[in-house]
């Protein structure tokens, strides 16, 4: 086996020692947990799941009248509606919690 095929070898199973050993893990405390949630939509309703529980974090700027916020999205309780997830939905008249 050459020199240079040892040395790839080398770098290749370092990396994946080095990535194992949990630095990775550890992102969760370097960036907010809503760095890594996938919004999903309900009805007019944009939400995360973040820390085990449903946050509302937009709305359709086409949702009209009425517009009710369930107790669960995504099979996680809603806890949080942002402040700003609302502010575009000119024509909601009334939000049932």
């Amino acid at each position: 086996m050459s020199s240079r095929m040892k040395k790839v070898i080398s770098t290749v199973l370092s990396l994946a020692l080095i990535l194992s050993s949990g630095p990775l893990k550890s992102l969760g405390r370097l960036f907010p947990s809503s760095f890594f949630a996938r919004a999903q939509v309900y009805e007019a309703l944009t939400f995360e799941i973040r820390d085990g529980s449903a946050v509302i974090t937009d709305c359709d700027d086409s949702a009209q009248g009425t517009v009710t916020v369930p107790q669960a999205l995504g099979g996680k309780h809603v806890t949080m509606i942002e402040p700003a997830a609302l502010c575009r939905c000119e024509s909601i008249t009334k939000i049932i919690i």
